[in-house]
């Protein structure tokens, strides 16, 4: 891809989930209801679509597996089964508040190259994501309630659209996505999606050998290590580590001098 294309294709697609999830309470308020909902759980007519992570937490509360409800959820599932965690960086609303922050960091910080996390830090990163995906469910069996739901910006950001159309104002949970753009900003870039963030824990799981990933062409690669200093999740496609962490964003992709990296897909190595 030359350029920055595939960005471009991104940034439209991102745009658009944000003019959906704005759209929907204002159509509604005006009693134009085709869509219904938010990105956790969104209905068109009589199709639902439901987060992946947000149903299994009403299983755990409730000890019950709803069928319709299960059935709404498997769409985000096969999504990155086929595409890899592609709804982390074209979809995620918390996405695109991240990278307005990275945004400002490399304002604040310019000229400092971050570099890939090293090996040690990438396994306790992945270690912790996971961890806290675990106590989050745990959590959410032992009291009764979706627990990662009261904290997931996703959430805030889709009700604050909701609350700020119908009731003219913006509740005090927005603190906690400014809190992470903040921690992001000062602290460690891009935080919550590489160390924190239950949602992408949980579809990570789903990431397979035969989905969409990028690959590096070794015949094509100058190893001048752009691809390590532009990666938000701290990955190294030159050292070959694109792995669940990866949400194919391409980034990398579009700033390689060489092209040497592009997709693969449905394919082992």
């Amino acid at each position: 891809m030359a350029g920055r294309r595939i960005q471009r294709w991104r940034r439209a697609v991102q745009i658009s989930v944000i003019a959906l999830i704005a759209a929907v309470p204002l159509l509604n308020l005006v009693r134009i209801d085709v869509v219904q909902g938010t990105l956790c759980s969104i209905g068109i007519r009589s199709i639902d679509v439901t987060c992946s992570l947000g149903a299994l937490q009403v299983f755990l509360a409730s000890r019950t597996v709803y069928l319709p409800l299960l059935l709404s959820s498997l769409a985000f599932i096969v999504l990155v089964l086929v595409l890899g965690r592609v709804f982390c960086s074209w979809i995620c609303p918390q996405h695109v508040v991240s990278e307005a922050g990275d945004g400002v960091r490399k304002i604040l910080r310019p000229g400092q190259s971050e570099g890939p996390d090293s090996l040690e830090r990438y396994r306790r990163g992945r270690n912790l994501l996971f961890s806290i995906l675990g106590l989050g469910l745990l959590a959410t069996f032992v009291f009764g309630v979706p627990v990662i739901c009261y904290i997931c910006p996703i959430g805030i950001i889709c009700r604050q659209f909701i609350t700020g159309t119908f009731l003219g104002k913006i509740g005090g949970e927005t603190l906690i996505v400014l809190t992470i753009v903040l921690v992001e900003i000062t602290i460690a870039r891009r935080g919550w999606c590489r160390y924190i963030c239950p949602v992408g824990a949980f579809y990570s799981i789903f990431i397979t050998h035969r989905g969409l990933k990028i690959k590096r062409n070794r015949a094509r690669c100058a190893e001048c290590g752009s691809c390590e200093k532009v990666c938000p999740m701290g990955d190294s496609p030159l050292q070959g580590r694109i792995g669940r962490t990866c949400t194919n964003c391409a980034i990398c992709v579009d700033d390689c001098p060489e092209g040497a990296l592009g997709f693969t897909f449905f394919k082992r190595s």
